[in-house]
């Protein structure tokens, strides 16, 4: 199936009586995310957290609790935008469609989780080693005289590096587009695991991460026009609308069962198909395929 290039749906069909929707969902997520900023900055004002392994671990707490409020209300909006993409009505209630299901709020818990987890060993991979080697030409700098050639060196380095660092952190915002589809399989598959979702998302996005990635780009102009307040909740609906559409199309392009191939196999597993094989062998030829002739 051919996948088109643009996912970009009339402008006039996805904001037409659904700008007051969508502008109520963004105001949920900043207010989740104003409360974790508020939490945050509470337990640093009680003197709690004043060393730096009691800071990363209020970071941490700080990041798990935006992933346990966000992860429901993006599974809701997910299946929203959906329902919209295909016609069909979605009030504003559906934003909260987790929170009436046990099973569906743990499911949309641990795919924020699992995706949670996969950014920040994504973020590590791509952005450590350049801002290591920046912070190494920085102190290297410190060694110099100002009037040195090892300063100039030193300071080029420096600008290097900071390039560099600015260069993994755009592949690194591309490439975590891999998880982009992952609330939109969550709801419309509810047969397959969280495990084989996020695969399924990292697989269907192979090859459609920069256009994805270029969604947002495209829909950046209009916030140009931000006093006017009205771009900002357009600009999420059409970002949404087509992240959706993009989802129905590379959903269109799974076999009848949407299940990602599992390249893992336990060794119990390999060990049965190895005694299968040998169990076939025997009982062709009557001996054992692993001894000698006469032992």
């Amino acid at each position: 199936m051919r996948i088109p290039n643009r996912f970009s749906p009339p402008a006039a069909r996805v904001l037409e009586g659904h700008m007051a929707a969508g502008a109520g969902a963004m105001l949920v997520f900043l207010t989740s995310w104003v409360i974790v900023v508020w939490a945050e900055g509470t337990l640093r004002r009680l003197a709690l957290f004043q060393s730096a392994y009691g800071s990363l671990l209020l970071c941490t707490g700080a990041y798990l609790l935006w992933l346990l409020l966000s992860s429901p209300l993006s599974c809701g909006e997910a299946a929203r935008q959906w329902a919209l993409s295909c016609g069909e009505a979605a009030p504003f209630s559906t934003l909260f469609l987790c929170f009436g299901q046990g099973r569906a709020l743990g499911r949309a818990l641990l795919a924020g989780l699992l995706t949670g987890a996969g950014k920040l060993l994504w973020a590590a991979a791509f952005l450590f080693p350049p801002a290591l080697l920046l912070g190494a030409a920085f102190r290297a700098q410190g060694l110099f005289s100002p009037d040195s050639l090892w300063f100039l060196l030193a300071k080029l380095t420096g600008c290097i590096c900071f390039a560099l660092l600015g260069l993994c952190a755009f592949f690194l915002w591309v490439s975590l587009r891999r998880y982009e589809l992952v609330f939109f399989y969550l709801t419309q598959f509810p047969g397959l695991s969280v495990f084989q979702v996020v695969a399924l998302s990292a697989r269907q996005t192979r090859g459609y991460r920069l256009k994805l990635a270029g969604i947002r780009l495209r829909r950046l102009p209009l916030l140009l026009f931000f006093p006017l307040v009205w771009p900002v909740p357009a600009c999420y609906c059409l970002i949404g609308a087509a992240r959706a559409d993009m989802a129905r199309a590379l959903a269109k392009a799974l076999d009848a069962a949407p299940i990602p191939l599992n390249k893992r196999r336990t060794r119990f597993r390999r060990v049965s198909k190895r005694r299968n094989r040998l169990a076939k062998r025997i009982g062709n030829d009557g001996a054992h395929p692993l001894r000698r002739p006469g032992g």
